[in-house]
Parts: structure tokens; C-alpha cells; sequence
């Protein structure tokens, strides 16, 4: 028969155990920009994508008005969405997808 093989010993007591994975992950990026009270956001984002939007979205105070209600919006989609669903808009990619439907 032959031998067993050792098994391995036990991890040191305060051992750090080794990555699940040996792919690296890429590091969060975190936003450095200030809020309104002057302290630095600090909000962690996984991509340049979502860094991106996050600051269009929270920082960037940039509005989109609703030109038949004066409603406003962060973004031309957003107010895309209320002009069909509160004024019956039909936009020009719709028009576009019903052609020749009829």
C-alpha cells in the first residue's frame, strides 16, 4: 500500500489567507468633489462609467425644463419619459419605429 501524503498544516494563529482570485480587481475610483457644505463627497465608485454619471447626476446641477409645464429634469431621457407619459409626445424614434405599420 502506499504512503499517505501529509496533509498541510494549519495556517499561523493571525495569517492572512491568500486571494480567492488571482485576477486582480481594478481599484474603486472615489469622487474628490465637494458637496454644498464644502466637505469632500468621498462616494466610491466601481468605474470611470459610474464616476461619470454620478457626478452629472449629484454635482453637475445642469436642468432640462419641460417647455409645455415648466416641470424640471436631470436629464433630456428623463424628461423624454414625461413629455409621453403627461403630454402625449410622440418622439421620433417612435415615429420612426411605426412606419409602414399602418
Amino acid at each position: 500500500a502506499a504512503a499517505a501524503a501529509n496533509p498541510a498544516p494549519p495556517p499561523a494563529a493571525g495569517a492572512v489567507a491568500p486571494p480567492k482570485s488571482p485576477i486582480a480587481k481594478s481599484p474603486r475610483i472615489v469622487c474628490n468633489m465637494l458637496k454644498s457644505g464644502g466637505d469632500v463627497c468621498g462616494v466610491s465608485l466601481a468605474n470611470n462609467r459610474n464616476y461619470l454619471a454620478h457626478v452629472s447626476c449629484v454635482h453637475v446641477k445642469k436642468t432640462y425644463p419641460c417647455h409645455q409645464c415648466n416641470e424640471v429634469f436631470n436629464s433630456t431621457g428623463q424628461r423624454c419619459k414625461h413629455m409621453v407619459r403627461k403630454h402625449n409626445h410622440i418622439t421620433a424614434v417612435y415615429k420612426k419605429s411605426k412606419i409602414g405599420q399602418e
